[in-house]
């Protein structure tokens, strides 16, 4: 019996494409309609996904810190005790000439820069490194003989210790306040947001409003906790645990209700689209089975006769499977090219018009829709070619 290469049967394959040029172009375009249209439905889906992701910012809790609440009934004013800390209230003026009232003005200022801290770990290095220079500058001042500048030097560095104090407490609150946090369950990550971030934040988000800013003397904002869970049931029972765990966290912001509900839609959503999904693949295997139908109705002389000569169930059956591959990889290649035009157009439209919108950048995804445009054309083209054959392979 003779041997026929692969090769063989393509050729034949294309043969048959060419003869039935008119039939083989509509399940080509038949088949691109469908794989545009479920390309389509696929990326909607995962754009639709990713906003609904980005709205997971309400699976958190923000809870705001005072350390300067001892307890419940006990609150200093919270202007007076930042006026103590950044030196605002009446002190003498120092001579910057003078070497230990420079060394006290410039441990001012890095207790200054130290109130403004972000990171907790950093800023406790920097307080012990503070705290190394004291006695040399307390040793420096008692060296000044004139005894109205040194009880002047003594009386400003009194105040700079006392506000180092203050902010040493604030840091050292905050570590142990983070670390309490960290233990609680279904706590997932803390993240530490202090005040002086806080309001950066609100001078890059206000630029044009620098008035805003002009006339604040301290900053108004407080610090606090971003505080990441993962199990909605239970977010009441850790709000619970962080509303009574200490009185410097004085306030709780719990988005639990519309975490949930944001949840509960995005569930939906993506089922409903994947249900559309799967109905098109159906409806596209459907459709490109009855064109090769017609294609196959063409050739049932050809088939038959091939039957009656002794021709193998493959012989006959690989030629139109070979086709069904051809058309799904002309179709899949076109849909490609298509889609990649209409995502680009909507891409640059919704970035330009609806800036609030994130859209999956193409060259992000598009090696996976070329490969699915590829799975999905290839397998219903043999799908198709082997269904469309099965009336015909009997005599």
């Amino acid at each position: 019996m003779r041997r026929y290469s692969i090769f063989y049967f393509i050729g034949q394959s294309i043969k048959g494409l060419w003869h039935n040029g008119v039939m083989s172009l509509a399940s080509i375009m038949v088949l691109m309609s469908c794989l545009v249209v479920m390309g389509s439905f696929g990326l909607l889906v995962l754009n639709l996904n990713l906003n609904l992701n980005n709205l997971d910012v309400l699976n958190e809790i923000a809870v705001f810190v005072d350390t300067t609440i001892s307890d419940e009934s006990d609150e200093i004013d919270s202007e007076t005790q930042d006026n103590a800390d950044l030196g605002l209230e009446e002190l003498p003026v120092l001579d910057a000439a003078n070497a230990s009232a420079s060394a006290v003005l410039d441990i001012e200022q890095q207790v200054i820069l130290l109130e403004n801290f972000t990171d907790i770990t950093q800023a406790q290095r920097t307080a012990a490194v503070i705290r190394e220079q004291l006695p040399g500058i307390q040793a420096s001042i008692d060296s000044v003989t004139e005894p109205e500048e040194r009880a002047n030097q003594q009386l400003y560095f009194n105040h700079v210790i006392t506000a180092l104090d203050k902010v040493t407490h604030r840091i050292n609150s905050i570590s142990a306040l983070e670390m309490e946090i960290n233990t609680l369950p279904n706590v997932v990550s803390t993240v530490f947001n202090s005040k002086a971030a806080a309001l950066e934040t609100m001078r890059a988000k206000y630029t044009d409003y620098p008035s805003l800013f002009n006339n604040l003397r301290v900053n108004p904002l407080k610090d606090q906790f971003i505080i990441t869970y993962n199990d909605n049931s239970k977010v009441n029972t850790l709000k619970y645990q962080l509303e009574t765990m200490n009185p410097m966290m004085y306030r709780v912001n719990c988005y639990s209700d519309a975490a949930r509900d944001i949840d509960n839609i995005k569930q939906g959503v993506i089922l409903i689209f994947t249900w559309f999904l799967v109905i098109l693949f159906v409806v596209s295997v459907a459709i490109i089975i009855n064109t090769i139908k017609l294609a196959v109705f063409a050739r049932r002389q050809e088939i038959s006769i091939m039957r009656y000569v002794g021709a193998t169930n493959w012989f006959i059956i690989l030629p139109f499977v070979f086709e069904g591959i051809i058309i799904g990889l002309m179709a899949s290649i076109m849909a490609y090219f298509f889609q990649f035009y209409m995502y680009v157009y909507v891409q640059g439209m919704m970035l330009e018009t609806f800036q609030m919108i994130s859209v999956i950048m193409w060259n992000e995804i598009n090696l996976r829709v070329l490969i699915g445009f590829i799975a999905v054309g290839v397998t219903t083209g043999i799908i198709g070619s082997s269904v469309s054959l099965r009336k015909y392979l009997s005599v």
